[in-house]
């Protein structure tokens, strides 16, 4: 555990959670969004209409974090400025029991936006070399192999005309515990946090470990 925790300092390299690279306010980032969505809405059109003629280019948009890191109001805050007729959004929970009769990658292929589309993931295929290394789903050297799988994966969706932009939303342990607390207190956000939660919240570190290592 001391060792976790030396790697885990910010030294620098690393934003601090409450840290906004880039941006100087959040009125200054909400400005700029507002700025940049007739360009978005522009780009997303382009897009839709090369696919239209057999273009391969398309988007991915792969939003991964804890709990309550953001990832929700993320999602809505990006299909505010373009057609979200032209988007298809995938939130990856436990899987089915007929996703886990296939290969991990199979709901996530199934999942991947069409020509001209722009996809985005709520989680995605980094779950199955996080949750399956803290909970010990499968073997160590199994989950090891998933690493190579997915670069080779995404070059390979790279090179096929799709631009994959993966977010990380860094939220601190204490940002987390005041968010799921709001939540709490408000009624009509009581259905976003159960049990698991509480759980999953508990394990922090070892969250931290398999984020290090991926």
């Amino acid at each position: 555990m001391s060792d976790l925790r030396s790697r885990l300092r910010f030294d620098g390299s690393v934003p601090k959670p409450r840290s906004t690279p880039g941006v100087s306010s959040k009125r200054a980032a909400l400005q700029e969004l507002a700025s940049t969505g007739p360009e978005l809405a522009d780009l997303q059109e382009r897009v839709h209409a090369t696919g239209k003629h057999g273009d391969g280019r398309r988007v991915l948009v792969v939003l991964q974090g804890m709990d309550a890191s953001g990832k929700d109001g993320a999602m809505k805050h990006l299909l505010g400025q373009v057609n979200p007729a032209g988007c298809r959004v995938t939130a990856f929970g436990r899987p089915t029991k007929e996703e886990l009769g296939h290969d991990f990658l199979w709901r996530i292929k199934n999942a991947l936006p069409a020509s001209g589309q722009i996809g985005v993931f709520n989680r995605s295929h980094y779950e199955d070399v996080l949750i399956v290394r803290v909970h010990e789903l499968v073997p160590r050297a199994v989950s090891g192999r998933r690493f190579g799988r997915i670069n080779t994966f995404e070059k390979q969706l790279v090179d096929s005309g799709c631009a994959v932009l993966k977010v990380f939303l860094h939220v601190s342990w204490e940002e987390q515990g005041e968010r799921l607390l709001a939540r709490l207190e408000d009624p009509s956000k009581h259905w976003k946090v159960g049990p698991t939660d509480v759980k999953e919240r508990a394990r922090w570190a070892e969250y931290q470990e398999a984020y290090l290592e991926a």
